[in-house]
């Protein structure tokens, strides 16, 4: 079989480490621990004021519980703390984008994110295209894309899990696979 017909590696590791080696610099990966949970939490608020339902369930919401879903097969503990992280950042941009005037400062709150990681993160300080731009071996451009959604989501709850000491293994493993991705 071809390299372009072999299926692409799906484990928590490849995953994690596709995505982790388009951040390597500190000031990146510190802009992206930061904004990218209350950036996916604002998406999720800002789509739950479209005016589709189903089962009364908002896009925002359904997203979220897909999201919740996806992360939590890949790592219960890291699933759940990805879940509280976005979910508290979305119920609280809910919350903003309800009040009066509440939207636009949302939807200034979300460019400016957009502009600290991609602007600042990617080209200015890691001088590398953000993983959700690049179509990774043996995946679609649409499953790059949510690969590249879902497992940012997850990857920086990970993150603190490893700084508080778990998945010793894991973590070592991670950083060894993204600089082999680095280098490639």
């Amino acid at each position: 079989m071809a390299d372009s017909d072999a299926q692409p590696d799906r484990s928590l590791l490849a995953q994690l480490a596709r995505y982790g080696s388009h951040h390597g610099h500190p000031l990146n990966r510190a802009i992206h621990l930061l904004v990218d949970p209350l950036t996916v939490g604002l998406s999720f608020a800002v789509l739950d004021l479209l005016p589709v339902r189903v089962l009364g369930l908002g896009v925002g919401t359904l997203a979220y519980l897909g999201l919740a879903v996806h992360v939590s097969r890949l790592h219960v503990l890291g699933g759940a703390l990805t879940c509280a992280w976005i979910g508290a950042a979305s119920w609280a941009f809910a919350s903003l984008a309800a009040s009066a005037g509440g939207l636009r400062v949302c939807l200034g709150v979300g460019l400016c994110f957009f502009a600290l990681q991609q602007l600042v993160g990617h080209q200015l300080v890691e001088r590398r295209a953000p993983s959700y731009l690049v179509t990774h071996a043996g995946l679609s451009r649409l499953e790059s894309l949510w690969e590249s959604a879902a497992t940012g989501s997850l990857y920086w709850p990970m993150q603190v899990l490893f700084a508080l000491g778990f998945e010793a293994r894991l973590a070592a493993q991670l950083r060894a696979a993204e600089a082999r991705l680095r280098e490639a």
